[in-house]
């Protein structure tokens, strides 16, 4: 046996199989074949002046056919019909004989196929998922992104959830992924080391509890002896009839398998599910460490996810369909209060027997809501019912800062590790911020300055001063009445001039040459009424459009991020790119506030400087939806009226404020 449970008493082993209460409802026997449960569902009243606006989704999918183990079906339906043309089955043997054809004719040898019993629960999750949070798609963004494993049934899951959406809300737009990507870290699983020990453990207690099958042959066989002799292994058989027994309201009949089985016997084989399924994934005492690192990849992506979502303000929801294991870990990762909590083998099976833990269509959701000062609360919502976290304090109710679940629950990384820095915040006037931090991100010491500010509060220009007139930075804001800057895009060192397209207070002002177009300038920040700022990605042949909508542009390159993901699959294989560099960005969030960011570089152990892959995953981090790369290397330099020049500009190679290089254009706000 295990040497993690050797400590087991013969009582406690007794109590594995006898002590537990009898099931309500048999269908439970199955554990996690059961079907969900649409109970009643009841919301604790958000704070004052709290409104839902965005929803995290992980959700398994739907009843299923069964997955014939060990040929279950075959092996069954064999015994029986041999039994029967010897006329040895009793009314009970030809019920059960009738039910298992039944059971494998939905399966039909397609092992997992969703049933029409799941595709009814995916519809119905869907609707109450609308119903019960219904501003978050009426009165928010109408983008809703969803990701699968590559499993048929979790991707038809997907299909009829959002197909119920998208008719309940038609102007919902929907975008969907799958592939071994997703599939990675939507299916994790426990490591086999573990999930053999587990299976180890349970043969051994099984072993304890033969079952000769006597009282189970005198129910289906008119001659027990006779129909005894058909089966090799009467324990074995009995659990094939168990595993049979599990599927059949999954595939549609309404019928109790589990009558014909003894209720010493069910209850074993129900007992070693649980049993097995909290073992392998939750957070248990023995194997708990070990499953929760496997489970960071996933929780990471959702937090990450629902950062981006928060701040860019343009996806309603994320959801995503897959399996009953990572939802079983991802509980327990949070501690999720009944179906996550810290348990140990003498707690099994009885304290981890909810029927609602994993059935079928079981879901998990983390629902955000945004206070009229913008702070955000998280609910968690585990099969309908609101659930408490373990070790953190809520705000009232189920509600919890959003600031406190990402310091307790975002895995070890460069994004918490950027999220949680220290950032030293300071305001400039009429709620623009600027903000530094050094920090190790990418496998290196970063060093980030980044000034944001509400568009409508500021009037952002483009100023442009070619040759003679070039002059730093800062000097180029206090000529314009600048209140903060960034240098702006690229230019010939040797005339100052620009090697870009440049509009400036509606003036060409600078064209792009063919070599940058052919090199990296593949995109425009442009100005509209001074008061919105967009980014987006433009060629030579568009720039004249620009005349008919924005006062100042200027191209630069290249786009970093679009809609909030990374604008290349790929980026060339050229220094530029995959070098680390000092680099500039400006980038908006989608909800009116834009981004100025510098990053510093060649200063081995105090900012070494970032490729343009890690320069779109900072973008990212501060929730960024659409983001350009500007001139980088020793331009780049962020300045306040306030505070002074903010990065460390490397045209002096020393780590300090003094290190402007002379540029010819700039981006200003006043």
């Amino acid at each position: 046996m295990n040497p993690k449970v050797l400590s087991f008493s013969i009582s406690a082993l007794l109590s594995f199989v006898l002590s537990f209460n009898a099931f309500a409802d048999r269908d439970y026997a199955g554990v996690n074949t059961h079907c969900y449960e649409f109970g009643p569902e009841t919301d604790t009243p958000a704070p004052s002046g709290y409104k839902p606006v965005y929803i995290s989704h992980y959700g398994r999918h739907g009843a299923r056919t069964g997955m014939h183990v060990n040929g279950a079906y075959d092996k069954v339906i064999g015994v029986l019909q041999e039994a029967a043309g010897k006329r040895l089955l009793t009314p009970a043997g030809d019920s059960l004989l009738t039910e298992a054809l039944l059971v494998r004719a939905c399966y039909d040898g397609m092992e997992g196929r969703l049933t029409r019993v799941g595709e009814e629960e995916q519809h119905l999750l869907a609707q109450r998922m609308y119903e019960r949070y219904k501003p978050v798609f009426t009165a928010g963004s109408k983008y809703v992104r969803v990701e699968t494993s590559t499993v048929p049934r979790s991707i038809l899951s997907g299909t009829c959830f959002t197909q119920t959406l998208s008719s309940l809300q038609k102007d919902l737009r929907f975008t969907y992924d799958t592939g071994e990507k997703y599939f990675a870290y939507i299916n994790n699983e426990s490591s086999k080391p573990h999930s053999r020990e587990v299976y180890a453990t349970l043969d051994s207690l099984n072993a304890l509890f033969m079952s000769d099958g006597k009282e189970f042959f005198s129910r289906i066989f008119r001659d027990p002896a006779a129909g005894a002799a058909l089966v090799q292994d009467p324990d074995d058989f009995q659990h094939l009839v168990w595993e049979t027994a599990r599927e059949g309201k999954a595939s549609g009949l309404e019928v109790d398998m589990f009558r014909h089985l003894p209720e010493n016997v069910v209850r074993k084989w129900w007992a070693n599910e649980v049993t097995s399924i909290y073992m392998r994934h939750g957070n248990s005492l023995e194997y708990g460490e070990e499953r929760m690192i496997r489970t960071e990849p996933i929780v990471g992506v959702m937090l990450s996810q629902a950062l981006q979502a928060l701040s860019c303000r343009n996806v309603a929801a994320d959801l995503k369909f897959g399996h009953d294991y990572p939802l079983v870990a991802m509980a327990g990762y949070f501690g999720l209060e009944g179906v996550g909590d810290r348990l140990g083998w003498k707690d099994m099976p009885d304290g981890w027997a909810a029927p609602d833990n994993t059935p079928f269509s079981s879901n998990m959701q983390m629902v955000f809501y945004r206070g009229k000062k913008g702070d955000v609360l998280v609910k968690f919502v585990y099969n309908g019912r609101e659930r408490a976290l373990r070790d953190l304090e809520p705000v009232s109710g189920p509600y919890y800062k959003w600031e406190d679940v990402l310091r307790r629950f975002l895995p070890e990384g460069d994004l918490r590790t950027f999220v949680l820095a220290d950032w030293n915040w300071r305001e400039i006037g009429n709620g623009a911020e600027v903000g530094y931090a050094q920090l190790p991100i990418f496998d290196s010491m970063q060093s980030i300055s980044v000034l944001r500010y509400p568009m409508d509060k500021f009037r952002t220009g483009i100023a442009n001063d070619n040759g003679e007139k070039a002059d730093s930075t800062s000097a180029l804001a206090l000529r314009n009445g600048a209140v903060a800057a960034i240098n702006a895009s690229y230019f010939n060192m040797r005339t100052l001039y620009p090697v870009t397209y440049v509009k400036d207070d509606g003036k060409q002002e600078g064209w792009t040459t063919p070599a940058e177009a052919r090199s990296r300038v593949d995109g425009v920040v442009a100005v509209r009424k001074g008061r919105e700022v967009v980014v987006f990605p433009s060629d030579t042949l568009s720039y004249n459009d620009l005349s008919k909508g924005y006062s100042e542009a200027i191209a630069s390159g290249p786009v970093l991020l679009k809609d909030g993901k990374e604008a290349r699959v790929a980026w060339p294989h050229t220094s530029f790119y995959y070098k680390r560099h000092p680099r500039t960005a400006v980038g908006t969030t989608g909800d009116g506030w834009a981004y100025l960011i510098v990053i510093d570089g060649r200063f081995p152990g105090e900012g070494i400087g970032t490729t343009i892959h890690e320069t779109a995953e900072v973008c990212r981090m501060f929730g960024l939806k659409d983001a350009l790369n500007l001139d980088g290397g020793g331009s780049s330099v962020l300045w306040t009226e306030k505070y002074g020049t903010i990065s460390n500009p490397y045209d002096n190679h020393r780590f300090d404020h003094f290190g402007q290089r002379v540029v010819p254009n700039i981006i200003y706000i006043k």
